[in-house]
């Protein structure tokens, strides 16, 4: 075993001499152990990966580790203290999804992030529906890299901080429920941040769904504070809308973004089944199961007619109403298959609809958020492509020389993004002097 370890010359006792020393308590870290330095288990079966990765968060200031394949990364974490596993997905003896239900059956305050070398959304959702952190797709940006870890890790320490603060007012309850209530809202902020990194993997597979999610989410949410939503049923409906159409990439592409009218029975019972796949998968996780709800019930409508139950009127979840109509709005005005945005006619197609199909109610304050949201949109400035920072929105599609779609506006763009649209090699320089961006987002 010693052989496959590569520790960058620092040693560990074993967990259990760690566990009888007293250094050993996950669950409750002292101080000097969150600021040292951070054992990364890389797995993968090349070792030449391992060894690269393990450059890179050497620099970074973490300690790695190496195993080839998932039964000897639980060796490994027997007999050492691991903070992360970066752990790929193929490989021989036992493959990365076995390797990661037994690593967080064993050890579940471990973080574990998944990579491949090829997108793979099922994976990806398999991968989280077990407990992943996140899902990289090879070869790794290592800038993309040590973010996500990072991530991971801090994702780690809120967890673990809760725990600290539950037992330590476990006496005063006077205490205990705004302290606690306070770290579990930091715990969904990072939550959420988790579910973004989750819809840049579905822009691998389609740009366009994942632009398109990002625009309902920001439609939703704006409708529901106009509608008064309280900020715990924001934070869901945001949650499902920005998942709201991941069964979509199990259906194909041809009847994607056609309107359900215009599907044929077969095909209707496919969008209906991917729904409900989508609305399962969620309820595995305890933070997104009100979100998968107002998923399962995007496509009632107010006269009954809808599915998968037939409600009708207020026994629609609001939070199911105003994703109904973002997602409808969006996927009329801005659908991949027509040459140009047109909103005009989507607003007009939500009045057809509103008493059927829609609740006037939501329709009328949608139509306001929309033109709160048009006039901030207004204010976007053309930069040139040296000068994108992470954080700012695109306000305009970025298109190739080849008409493919690379991102979608409404993306808030990550140091990843950036990377990638600067090495894109089917770029003029008059296009990449063209990213559209929201002026408001220039300095965030």
């Amino acid at each position: 075993m010693a052989e496959l370890l590569k520790t960058n010359n620092h040693s560990f006792l074993p967990a259990h001499a760690r566990a009888q020393t007293g250094e050993l308590d996950r669950t409750e870290p002292m101080q000097n152990t969150e600021q040292k330095s951070r054992a990364i288990l890389i797995v993968d079966d090349e070792p030449q990966i391992c060894a690269n990765i393990g450059k890179i968060l050497s620099k970074k200031g973490f300690i790695s580790l190496e195993a080839h394949n998932g039964v000897e990364a639980l060796s490994v974490l027997k007999e050492k203290f691991v903070d992360l596993v970066l752990l790929d997905v193929k490989m021989p003896q036992m493959g990365g999804l076995e390797a990661l239900k037994k690593i967080k059956e064993k050890y579940p305050e471990i973080e574990v992030i998944m990579a491949t070398a090829f997108s793979d959304l099922e994976t990806a959702i398999e991968s989280m529906k077990h407990g992943a952190f996140g899902f990289l797709t090879k070869p790794v940006n290592a800038e993309h890299l040590v973010m996500e870890i990072n991530k991971a890790l801090e994702h780690g320490r809120m967890l673990r901080q809760i725990k600290i603060y539950e037992k330590r007012l476990e006496m005063k309850v006077d205490d205990k429920t705004e302290e606690t209530k306070y770290l579990y809202g930091l715990l969904e902020a990072n939550f959420v941040k988790a579910i973004h990194v989750f819809v840049d993997l579905i822009a691998l597979s389609d740009p366009f769904l994942a632009g398109h999610s990002k625009r309902v989410a920001e439609l939703a949410v704006k409708t529901g504070q106009k509608l008064n939503l309280n900020e715990k049923r924001l934070l869901d409906l945001e949650q499902a809308a920005l998942l709201h159409d991941i069964g979509k990439l199990g259906v194909p592409e041809r009847i994607r973004f056609l309107p359900y009218e215009d599907l044929n029975p077969k095909e209707k019972s496919l969008m209906q089944r991917q729904a409900l796949l989508v609305q399962q998968i969620l309820a595995s996780a305890s933070h997104l199961q009100r979100a998968g709800l107002i998923i399962k019930s995007r496509a009632e409508r107010v006269d009954g007619k809808g599915f998968p139950e037939g409600l009708k009127g207020d026994e629609i979840p609001m939070e199911s109403q105003i994703l109904s109509v973002a997602n409808a709005f969006e996927n009329s005005a801005n659908n991949p298959m027509k040459k140009e945005s047109d909103e005009y006619a989507a607003a007009a197609y939500l009045e057809r609809e509103t008493g059927s199909r829609f609740r006037q109610k939501v329709v009328k304050v949608f139509l306001e958020a929309v033109e709160e949201l048009k006039f901030r949109q207004k204010q976007e400035m053309a930069l040139p492509l040296a000068e994108l920072k992470e954080g700012m929105v695109l306000t305009k599609n970025i298109i190739d020389d080849n008409g493919q779609m690379v991102l979608s506006k409404g993306s808030r763009l990550t140091s990843a993004q950036i990377a990638m649209i600067k090495n894109h090699d089917l770029f003029t320089s008059t296009v990449s002097q063209r990213i559209f961006v929201l002026k408001e987002s220039i300095g965030s």
